[in-house]
């Protein structure tokens, strides 16, 4: 749109472009305006796709099927700081790059669907869009755009199973490589069909059923405003689009044939976007013979969804991909199948059924030829009989809903010259085919009526009347579309405008023959228009006479005296002027005369029209009933003869199942005995062996509870000791708060200083003994747990081992029971067979046990933990970001899905493939051994390796030092996926150890950003638990001058604390979580202890004192009074 302030330009655009890709491109925006303008939002450019569905019943949806915003880019800000920008005269260019996204359509111009009458147009088109947003003069382009999607490759194809099984006998498989097909390209079919034994099927069908659901209303709608006319019902139409015709399969035989389907362009591909849906599926077609003056039985078999591509979709596939069958075997030892083409049927052509080559065609060969010629020739396979009055009936019924456009010309409109038209119709329709009609009705037929030979030559006349037959063998000659008609045409139409305006014929021969061919082409759909009245129309029209010039007649003998006064001139002139009068009044009077002739001839045509008319709707309606009732009597036969045949079939298999039940009780009584002897042996071994086990496992765990109550004593005697430090450290605390309180008074400053700055000496050197003293204590114990665990671990895998020992064994015998229902000679053998089974499998199982346990003992060290933080969207840093095959994948799951999401905006889009998943993918598919010129060599990998490794360090410090905060989250994964991506350009040329070594360096790079983080996060501790020791000498402090009475009052001071502590740059939360347990562990559970203690003596009698000073704080712990507490000094169990 061309505004008064500005318009937009776009330079460097392509045409067409790749879903998945970046888009590239410069935007002008010249200023038109004198003094510029400002604009009331940022100016930006968009990529908009808009689904559009037009009827021809006039309903027009159009829909903006993408978010606003999804695919967006600011041009420019609006504002400058916090004052709107001004955009001065001239030209201002900006360099833009989209991202297209990689699940979009292609672009589809114009896709036209047919059925039931309604025309249906669709088109998904692609805009991009800049926005110049202002109050009084917004101006804005919208430049269209083509886009299309990377070719598909075989693991996007999905393969095309049609399997089915009739209640009648028939068993039929189709299968294909693929189920994307594209309407304008042949397909290869693999065909195999069982037919019943007693029963022939003469026709058997591959039918394409195109579904639609139309907009109900017009609207226009975008993702965020819907009118309330979009969220009605849609109109749903399905029709068959195109039918196929096979060979008929003889009764008891299997027909296996490779089919080649023509292609069938007129089809518009399968679409679900906005309002435009599109659907196929397929189907399988038979039809049993008439029996008995009914109607055939027809089955539907193996209906399948089916994907018609776009035209613009190409395929990465090999070139005899669809014609190579991957169930035969390779080596050539398969039988060769016979290959038949097959067209789909056209309207008003006879059913051809293919004809079978005389030797099967070699795979070689089998190469797609072009379709022949459409002739009348006598087919190898019996054509069907002529239809019924009936369906000749129903013939232009089917037609008009194949090619909507088509009807038969009536007297009037031949007279009025509207042939042409129809004529012009009749060749659009062909030369753009429309979707044919359903075939059934010709395999369905009664049989012809009988007639007598009077009857038939009395058809024979009404049907061959007497014509002109001028120029008819010319005009039959060429098509009525053809170069030679059209000039006929122009040529009468000239003839008719030279004449006078009374000189117009009733009826045309050339309108004859056209109609005449047109009633050829398509039989049924074009009745042949009735003869003229006369023979020839020009017999009304008076003729110019044909009297010469100079010649004079008898009515003009009485000037015979003035004219020999006149001069000869003057004589000859007057002669003429009154033989025109003469002649233009007998024309006059003619004229009014055929004028009258014509009318009585068209009142008494649209006579004969009106009663025909009439007798053909009721003998329509008496054919109508005929056929209702002789298909309730055909229903009613066909119902009594399932009845009876499924009385049969469940009275066969009563008498089978009884038979077979008899043979199982007979088997089972036979091998009862020998299972039950078996099972009882096995049993006692069993218990023998758990007994066994259940000792051993006692004895094992006896020993552990005495390492366990070692371990407890040796905490205990630890647990004192370091009681014991603390309470030194409180008499260290309390000589120095009484130094402090010397200094307040102002006694000896100067002794006293000194002796505070010794005693804090001294508790900073016992803090770091006590540290030392700590960490030392930790180590061991953390020592004496790995080892304890690892011995839990080992006697916990030996007792797996043992009791999936005696497992396998137990399955070992269901197995023998579950296999009563072979046969005895088969069920003897194989119990022989398996009966040292058992024994080399207990042999294989104590070797791996043993194994197991020689691993244990010797424990690895233990391999850095993955981060919470590091678990993000890292899996695919080289490669196949774009998921192409999204929206080629079946149809009907597609379009379950996407009704399923489409209330919510759509998710952005998550890779979900490995680090590793591409060089796998291309080592795969790619040559099994690189040559020594393109793969490099060892160094050259171990020096890429290790030069990437270190880079990704030094990144990692450079950060850390720059920020004081390690990289992590997006970032972090960012960052190792480039480093990655960069050492991948050589290591994977190098094969499966290049492969390797990407992987070893992935697994290294999370190792040393485990290491760093656990770096920092130490540091990050240590400052907080200096907060900690201070925290608990003034909480210690707070309780001996009673400010601390109760827990209430110690939980409001801990929460105060707790949230005093600043933890500044934990970027996991792992730090916070290990300053609280360390707070919790170092200040509020010791306080809590003499918390409780303190209300618990208060709370005694008053006779009851406490041993002691500070607040209790030297008081002696009582014993938990809790039978079932370990802890005997504990004063309260925690």
């Amino acid at each position: 749109m061309v505004g008064e302030v500005g318009v937009f330009q776009l330079r460097q655009l392509p045409a067409t472009v790749s879903a998945g890709t970046m888009l590239r491109c410069w935007v002008e925006m010249h200023m038109l305006a004198v003094k510029g303008a400002k604009a009331e939002d940022d100016l930006t450019l968009e990529l908009v796709c808009v689904a559009t569905c037009h009827t021809s019943a006039g309903v027009e949806a159009r829909e903006d099927v993408w978010p606003e915003g999804r695919v967006r880019r600011i041009l420019a800000p609006y504002k400058d700081g916090n004052q709107a920008k001004l955009f001065e005269k001239g030209t201002h260019s900006f360099n833009v790059h989209v991202d297209v996204p990689d699940d979009c359509f292609p672009s589809v111009d114009k896709a036209i669907a047919v059925q039931n009458g309604v025309r249906a147009e669709f088109s998904i088109e692609y805009f991009i869009r800049c926005s110049f947003p202002s109050r009084d003069n917004p101006f804005s382009l919208d430049h269209p755009i083509s886009i299309v999607q990377l070719p598909l490759s075989v693991r996007m194809l999905s393969p095309l199973l049609m399997q089915d099984r009739s209640p009648l006998g028939i068993s039929v498989s189709v299968r294909a490589n693929r189920e994307q097909w594209h309407a304008e390209k042949p397909q290869t079919l693999f065909y195999s069909f069982r037919s019943p034994s007693k029963s022939d099927v003469p026709t058997i069908l591959i039918e394409i059923i195109q579904k639609l659901a139309l907009p109900a209303a017009t609207y226009s709608a975008t993702a965020e405003n819907r009118p309330e006319e979009a969220n009605l019902p849609k109109v749903e139409y399905e029709n068959v689009v195109a039918t196929f015709p096979l060979p008929p399969a003889p009764a008891n035989s299997v027909s296996n044939y490779t089919i080649k389907l023509y292609p069938v362009p007129y089809l518009a591909p399968s679409m679900y976007l906005g309002p435009i849906d599109v659907d196929y599926v397929i189907r399988v077609v038979a039809v049993f013979p008439p029996s008995g003056g009914a109607n055939g039985i027809v089955e539907f078999l193996a209906t399948t969804p089916l994907n018609f591509l776009p035209a613009s979709q190409e395929l990465d596939i090999a070139v005899d991909f669809d014609d190579i069958d991957p169930t035969l075997p390779t080596d050539g030892s398969a039988n060769e199948v016979p290959i038949i083409m097959v067209p789909p049927a056209i309207p008003g052509v006879p059913l051809q059924i293919p004809q079978l080559p005389q030797q099967a065609i070699h795979p070689s060969q089998r190469q797609f030829q072009s379709p022949p010629q459409q002739t009348q020739s006598k087919l190898q396979f019996s054509s069907p009989p002529p239809p019924s009055p009936a369906q000749s009936q129903l013939a232009p019924v089917h037609q008009n809903n194949a090619a909507p456009h088509s009807r038969s010309p009536s007297p009037s409109e031949v007279q009025n010259g509207k042939v042409a038209n129809l004529v012009n119709q009749f060749s659009s329709n062909t030369a753009h085919p429309v979707a044919p009609p359903p075939l059934l009705a010709q395999a369905l037929h009664h049989p012809p009526q009988q007639h007598t030979q009077k009857q038939q030559v009395q058809q024979h006349s009404q049907q061959h009347q007497p014509t002109k037959t001028h120029n008819s063998q010319q005009s039959s000659q060429h098509p009525p579309d053809s170069l030679e008609a059209r000039l006929k045409r122009s040529e009468a139409s000239k003839d008719v405008a030279k004449g006078d305006e009374y000189d117009l014929p009733s009826y045309s021969e050339q309108t004859e023959n056209v109609v005449a061919n047109i009633a050829t082409v398509i039989p049924g759909a074009y009745p042949k228009p009735p003869p003229p009245a006369a023979t020839n129309a020009k017999a009304y029209v008076p003729q110019q006479s044909q009297v010469p010039a100079g010649v004079i007649d008898n009515s003009i003998s009485g000037i015979a005296a003035v004219a020999a006064i006149l001069t000869p001139d003057q004589q000859r002139l007057k002669m003429q002027q009154e033989e025109l009068e003469r002649i233009k009044t007998e024309r006059e009077n003619l004229a009014k005369e055929a004028e009258h002739l014509r009318e009585q001839e068209r009142l008494r045509l649209e006579a004969e029209a009106e009663e025909k008319r009439k007798r053909e709707e009721e003998a329509a309606a008496a054919e109508r009933a005929k056929i209702e009732a002789a298909k309730h009597a055909e229903m009613v036969k066909i119902l009594e003869e399932k009845k009876r045949l499924e009385e049969e079939k469940k009275a066969l298999e009563d008498a089978e199942r009884a038979r077979i039940e008899a043979e199982k009780q007979a088997i089972e009584r036979a091998e009862r005995l020998k299972a039950e002897e078996e099972a009882r042996r096995i049993e006692e071994e069993r218990q023998k062996a758990e007994e066994a086990e259940k000792k051993r496992i006692e004895a094992e765990a006896k020993r552990l509870e005495a390492e366990r109550l070692k371990a407890e004593e040796a905490k205990r005697i630890e647990d004192e000791k370091r009681r014991a430090e603390d309470e030194r450290i409180e008499a260290l605390r309390q000589k120095t708060n009484e130094a402090r309180r010397q200094l307040e008074l102002g006694k000896q400053e100067l002794e006293e200083q000194e002796q505070l700055r010794q005693l804090e000496e001294q508790l900073e050197e016992l803090k770091r003994e006590k540290q030392i003293a700590a960490e030392k204590i930790a180590a061991a114990k953390a020592l004496e747990d790995q080892r304890r665990q690892a011995e839990i671990d080992r006697l916990k895998r030996d007792a797996e081992i043992q009791a999936e020992k005696i497992k396998l064994q137990a399955e070992l015998q269901f197995a023998k029971e579950r296999a009563e229902n072979e046969k005895l000679r088969e069920e003897i053998e194989r119990l022989k067979a398996s009966k040292a089974a058992p024994a080399a499998q207990v042999h294989s199982l104590g070797n791996i046990s043993n194994a197991s346990s020689k691993t244990v003992t010797t424990p690895a060290p233990p391999l850095p933990e993955k981060d919470d933080y590091a678990q993000e969207d890292d899996e695919e840093p080289l490669q196949q970001r774009r998921a192409v095959g999204q929206f080629y994948k079946a149809v009907g799951l597609v379009r379950e899905q996407t009704r399923s999401a489409k209330p919510t905006a759509p998710a952005s889009n998550k890779p979900v493939t490995s680090v590793s998943a591409p060089v796998a993918k291309k080592s795969d598919h790619g040559p099994s051994s690189l040559s020594s010129a393109s793969s490099p060599n060892e160094s050259q990998m171990k020096a890429a390796y290790n030069s990437a490794l270190e880079s990704y360090r030094n990144r990692l410090f450079t950060h850390l030092s720059i920020s004081g905060t390690p990289i992590a989250g997006r970032e972090q994964t960012v960052a190792r996926n480039d480093e990655l991506m960069a050492a991948a350009k050589l290591l994977n040329k190098g094969g499966s150890k290049g492969t390797t070594m990407l992987s070893s360096l992935e697994a290294e790079m999370r190792v040393i950003e485990s290491e760093i983080l656990e770096d920092y996060e130490n540091g990050l501790f240590q400052q907080n638990k200096e907060k900690i020791l201070d925290l608990k000498e003034t909480f210690r402090a707070m309780f001996d001058a009673g400010m601390i009475t109760s827990v209430k009052e110690l939980n409001e001071e801990c929460k105060g604390a707790l949230e005093g502590i600043k933890v500044e740059g934990d970027v996991s939360g792992r730090v916070y979580e290990r300053t609280k347990a360390a707070f919790e562990e170092s200040v509020k559970t010791p306080l809590m202890r003499l918390v409780l203690q303190r209300e618990k003596n208060s709370g005694s009698s008053s006779t009851t004192t406490t041993t002691g000073g500070g607040g209790g704080g030297g008081s002696r712990p009582e014993k938990c009074k809790r039978a079932q507490c370990q802890n005997p000094r504990a004063m309260v169990c925690q």
